[in-house]
């Protein structure tokens, strides 16, 4: 069975979540989770992310908060002096006063992760306990996957959900740095937070980042856009489209998050957009990174939708006169349609043939052919194909030729008979008979005697 799933933007590719067991005594251990992160250098500051890889442990995070230690590593890989605080205060969700009224903002983002936050649960009624349970750890899964996927697009939303900070200063090109991250330590709730450490290289500040392999596949009205996922770190993507490569405009009004099919082996993200057929659409991709950054992709690709439909069928018909014949048929007025060959075949589903090498236009509608003198039979089809190379037959029609002159009795009859009375018959056949089928045997006791069938 496949499963979809949207962890990679949740925990944004550090890792998968845990299934935790549960029994009768409840312990830290047996809620337990790793604190999970990544960092980006910039010319002013370094910027960090972090997550849990166990939902049930995704409220102690957020509620209780965590501190950040950052150690320096020269050039030489060797440490600056030991760890460093870098935050005065636990950092964690900001109150709900701080995410805005609602009727006063448009930030998708903001408003899901205040919901997710701080919204008040609804439980079903008069349910048994094991029901109770069951729904509230959706629940809990629920806000965590959501909390995780909004943060991991825009980010206001993770700083105010506690799940990202800035650590401003300049960063040095020669330096590494290391940030531990943790939790308190006073614990109130149930469960354990294992240390976080996230590696940041200051030399990536001279990395030029490219993101390349965008790619179309057509088909009946829809261009099919591919990207590898392998080398796009992006928690969301915006579609861009454009009539004449110049103008672009969003084809998406929301972020758009691919299916992750945990089941399958593509190693391609896609998306499908609608459009006519036959119309040229130049296309470019923009991720959003865990940081907030969108970035443009270097490809912009083309591509359109295509007619998969074949052409309509046509009624064939003949006119003979002696060895000319005349094929008649009422032409296809299809807008996308190219033309037709008229192909030969020994059996009423071959095309064993062309007869004409340069395709009929669109709007002929007959065509003379002159038989060989040695013609026995055949069947004749009209190819129809449209501009796209879509393909379709009429129905067959059978010409053929009388045959009234018999073969020519087979000369050289011999005959053997063994020991055990077996007799053998060998003849000469004709091979210039090709209209010859079999031969049949007679036999009689004696030469004026009627022949009979053997």
């Amino acid at each position: 069975m496949k499963k979809y799933s949207l962890v990679m933007f949740m925990v944004f590719a550090f890792t998968s979540f845990k299934v935790v067991a549960q029994n009768n005594q409840v312990s830290d251990n047996d809620f337990r989770a790793q604190i999970v992160g990544k960092g980006k250098a910039y010319a002013d500051k370094i910027a960090l992310r972090w997550n849990v890889d166990n939902y049930q442990i995704f409220e102690k995070l957020v509620k209780e908060g965590v501190l950040i230690d950052r150690l320096t590593i020269d050039a030489n890989n060797k440490a600056e002096g030991s760890w460093k605080r870098i935050v005065s205060d636990t950092i964690k969700a900001k109150p709900l006063a701080a995410f805005g009224n609602k009727n006063s903002t448009n930030d998708t983002a903001k408003m899901v992760v205040a919901q997710m936050l701080y919204g008040k649960s609804n439980y079903p009624q008069n349910t048994n306990l094991l029901e109770k349970i069951k729904v509230q750890q959706e629940e809990k899964q629920n806000k965590h996957l959501i909390t995780s996927l909004y943060s991991a697009i825009s980010a206001e939303a993770a700083m105010l959900a506690g799940l990202g900070f800035e650590d401003k200063f300049m960063p040095d090109t020669g330096k590494k740095y290391v940030y531990r991250v943790y939790n308190p330590g006073k614990s109130k709730m149930v469960g354990k937070l294992d240390t976080g450490y996230i590696y940041v290289i200051g030399r990536d500040l001279k990395v030029t980042e490219k993101f390349l392999g965008l790619k179309t596949e057509q088909s009946e009205s829809i261009v099919s856009l591919k990207w590898p996922k392998e080398t796009s770190p992006f928690s969301g993507y915006y579609i861009e489209r454009s009539t004449d490569k110049k103008n672009f405009k969003r084809v998406n009004k929301n972020i758009y998050l691919p299916l992750i099919d945990t089941a399958a082996s593509s190693k391609f993200l896609y998306y499908a957009d609608s459009v006519a057929n036959y119309t040229k659409y130049y296309y470019r991709l923009k991720g959003v990174n865990a940081f907030g950054e969108i970035k443009l992709f270097n490809d912009t690709v083309m591509g359109m939708g295509v007619d998969q439909t074949p052409p309509q069928v046509v009624q064939l018909s003949f006119d003979r006169k002696v060895d000319e014949v005349t094929f008649n048929w009422i032409p296809n007025k299809q807008k996308d349609f190219k033309g037709y060959f008229l192909v030969k075949g020994n059996g009423i589903a071959n095309a064993d043939s062309v007869l004409n090498n340069i395709i009929f236009p669109t709007n002929q509608s007959t065509y003379k052919i002159n038989l060989k003198s040695d013609f026995s039979s055949a069947y004749y089809r009209l190819l129809l194909t449209d501009t796209v190379g879509n393909v379709s037959y009429s129905n067959a029609v059978f010409i053929f030729n009388a045959d009234t002159v018999p073969p020519q009795a087979p000369v050289g009859l011999t005959g053997k008979i063994d020991s055990l009375g077996n007799i053998k018959l060998t003849w000469q056949t004709d091979p210039k008979e090709p209209a010859l089928r079999g031969y049949k045997v007679f036999i009689a006791n004696q030469i004026d005697h009627e022949f009979t069938a053997a």
